[in-house]
């Protein structure tokens, strides 16, 4: 009896890391492509279009446009961090203050997307790391 429960309970550890390992794949491959911020509530992007383009080998490149110009461009790392049986965490690293930290992300669709942050990045002390931004896959 003791031997089905313990080849259950590994059977059952086994099933639950596939389902982890899966499920971090296909965030990635979801969240890679550029997508465009949403204005939700923010003035400087009334008139300007910020653009972030997630690239496989976790390279992620934001670009500030004016109409057609582009003012600016910066580049961070992105990696996807999975909590057991939790929400994905989107961790963006190595770039200005604004954007860098820790993220939940909160919906995830096809052309469609919403992140929270939760934290700065370990050397920010900029302020509160409270952050809602949303984007449309372009």
């Amino acid at each position: 009896m003791r031997n089905i429960l313990r080849i259950s309970g590994v059977i059952f550890a086994l099933v639950m890391l596939i389902s982890a390992c899966s499920k971090k794949s296909t965030v990635e491959d979801k969240i890679i492509g550029s997508w465009q911020q949403i204005s939700v509530g923010q003035e400087d992007l009334k008139n300007n279009t910020v653009k972030w383009t997630f690239h496989s080998g976790n390279k992620l490149f934001i670009q500030h446009f004016n109409q057609s110009n582009l003012l600016s461009s910066d580049t961070a790392n992105w990696e996807i961090k999975t909590k057991f049986a939790g929400r994905n965490n989107l961790v963006i690293s190595g770039m200005d203050k604004s954007f860098g930290g820790t993220y939940t992300i909160i919906k995830l669709k096809d052309d469609f997307f919403t992140l929270q942050r939760l934290k700065l990045e370990e050397d920010d002390d900029s302020g509160s790391p409270y952050l809602w931004l949303e984007f449309q896959k372009k």
